[in-house]
């Protein structure tokens, strides 16, 4: 990708990875193979994109990167403000972390609006105008090649707009506050995940299977799944199954 003269490739990440791994001070210490070598299912998990598209990336890229890299910086922190504005999920966590974008939101002229909309959006209109108007006899399809994909353009007004509204509205009716993850749609993407790891090999049950199928997931609704995109992200890491014993029960003595 382009923008404004500079290029937003996956070599800046990839070079500031081994430079990374050759130090004995790690500076993005969660980013493993893992977010780098990527196949077809791992491009599909939210939690490594997330570690990718972070401050902590951004920063380092902008204090140790080349300075061809700002605009892959400038990305990486863009994603990640906004990333934080759509995942408020509780009441301390922006205290922990440092990280104002993740308190919640009690005010319907909250600063975080006007970055959403004035910085945010803003930001990728330009980058999409300047591909526009970048010199050069360059196809339809190559500029396209130079931003976004437009649906993924698209998916960001209308989560950004719908995310504003829907904030105001339960503000404004009385809510003390609100956690925009409760928005999210990882729960149910989480169900159909175990849905079909429960089918196997059948991909087209039918009301029979996916009711017999919705029974084992109420009965085990406790135990969050640990398989997917979603990793159960949203509940607490002690009830996943890899956190289950397999220690024998103390016998129980005859009296």
């Amino acid at each position: 990708m382009w923008n404004d003269g500079f290029f937003l490739i996956w070599q800046h990440i990839l070079n500031l990875y081994h430079q990374d791994q050759e130090n004995g001070l790690k500076l993005i210490p969660k980013i493993s193979g893992d977010h780098v070598r990527l196949n077809s299912y791992s491009q599909m998990r939210v939690d490594l994109a997330a570690q990718i598209l972070s401050a902590t990336m951004s920063t380092v890229l902008e204090q140790f990167g080349p300075q061809e890299a700002s605009q892959t910086a400038s990305f990486c922190r863009m994603m990640d403000h906004f990333f934080d504005c759509l995942n408020v999920r509780n009441l301390e966590e922006h205290t922990r972390k440092q990280k104002p974008y993740l308190a919640p939101y009690t005010d319907v002229n909250d600063n975080r609006f006007h970055f959403l909309e004035n910085e945010f959006l803003v930001y990728f209109d330009n980058w999409k105008h300047s591909t526009i108007n970048r010199p050069g006899e360059f196809t339809t399809n190559a500029r396209a090649k130079m931003f976004i994909s437009w649906q993924t353009h698209e998916g960001q007004k209308i989560t950004v707009y719908s995310l504003i509204e829907a904030v105001k509205f339960l503000l404004q009716e009385g809510m003390e506050y609100v956690l925009s993850e409760k928005f999210c749609q990882d729960p149910c993407e989480e169900y159909f995940g175990v849905q079909r790891s429960l089918g196997r090999r059948c991909d087209n049950p039918d009301s029979q299977i996916f009711g017999y199928n919705d029974n084992a997931i109420r009965i085990q609704r406790h135990i969050s799944s640990n398989t997917g995109n979603t990793r159960g992200r949203h509940r607490d890491n002690s009830t996943k199954w890899c956190d289950i014993t397999d220690d024998k029960l103390e016998r129980r003595k005859r009296k």
